[in-house]
């Protein structure tokens, strides 16, 4: 993939467990947009390998869009997303959003 591109993600994340996603060296994608299957238990956080940011999103059970539309998260390989489900069943996440470098 080159600079420009657009990016998609999806991962079914189990009950009580985190999730990674860390791109590769030397590549940069600002998020633009973000998914879950149930919003009340779902959190994004940026983690650097050690230490864990506060969590950018953590929706209400009321949410009817069950996302986070017009973000700007800019990821790389040393600054990453960790997805959490604090939930009692499965999950789905997703994001969509475009490579910088």
């Amino acid at each position: 993939m080159a600079a420009g591109d657009s990016v998609g993600y999806v991962e079914r994340i189990n009950a009580s467990t985190t999730s990674n996603y860390q791109p590769a060296a030397g590549v940069e994608i600002c998020i633009t947009s973000l998914g879950f299957s149930v919003p009340a238990s779902s959190k994004v956080r940026v983690v650097d390998g050690g230490v864990e940011a506060p969590q950018y999103v953590n929706l209400p059970s009321t949410v009817n869009a069950q996302g986070f539309l017009n973000t700007k998260i800019i990821i790389s390989n040393s600054f990453y997303l960790q997805l959490r489900n604090d939930g009692g069943g499965a999950a789905d996440f997703g994001f969509t959003g475009i490579q910088l470098k």
